[in-house]
């Protein structure tokens, strides 16, 4: 089964310039990664307690076997210490997950982008997906994605104790043509209806995202 890995590492201010250019250096290295279907990199800016930039990579691989058999080399949470460093104002995270469910506007190209992170209790997991799901076929949303994709997995520490289908996380992954596409979508009812019950069900956490060119 595809294995989705999501990686996600917060830089201190002031060094984004320099930050950006390593992460590009990781891109590369990963990018020739055997068993690499895809690698997507974007960041966003830090909110609260969490001043400075974050990038987050999503690679998708041909399955967990193969992704442990190359991780020594080819992982990016390794990767982000090894090439940005003294940079990163923690260790980075990183989720290991499987894919729920995808819809993609093969018509549009990504502008803008938020990740929703959610942590929640095993007896939920069903029911935030459900909702998730249907709301995200709602035709009227869907005319405003460019692209989107749910998943469930774990801390990649934890891939010991659980299985990765078990997973207390959720990921839904949404983007959008425009800024107004995004402003729409997040102002539907539809959308607002699902986002009150993600917020009744777990801790979510939201990250405005923009693409890294």
């Amino acid at each position: 089964m595809e294995l989705l890995v999501v990686t996600m590492a917060y830089v201190a201010s002031g060094t984004e310039a320099e930050s950006e250019m390593r992460l590009r250096l990781v891109n590369e290295t990963i990018r020739n990664a055997p068993g690499l279907l895809t690698l997507q990199s974007y960041y966003g800016q830090g909110r609260g307690n969490e001043k400075g930039s974050i990038y987050v990579l999503l690679t998708s691989w041909d399955d967990e076997e193969s992704w442990f058999d190359l991780q020594e080399r080819y992982n990016p949470k390794k990767a982000l210490q090894t090439t940005v460093g003294e940079l990163l104002k923690a260790p980075p995270y990183q989720w290991l997950m499987y894919y729920q469910w995808g819809y993609s506007r093969s018509t549009a190209q990504i502008k803008t982008a938020a990740l929703h992170l959610i942590q929640a209790r095993a007896e939920y997991g069903q029911s935030l997906q459900q909702e998730a799901i249907s709301a995200l076929q709602d035709e009227e949303l869907q005319m405003l994605l460019a692209f989107a994709f749910l998943a469930r997995g774990i801390p990649e520490e934890n891939r010991t104790e659980k299985t990765i289908a078990q997973g207390a996380v959720h990921l839904h992954f949404l983007s959008w043509g425009s800024e107004s596409e995004r402003e729409h979508f997040l102002a539907t009812p539809r959308y607002q209806q699902m986002h009150a019950h993600i917020n009744r069900r777990g801790a979510a956490y939201l990250l405005p995202l923009t693409p890294l060119t």
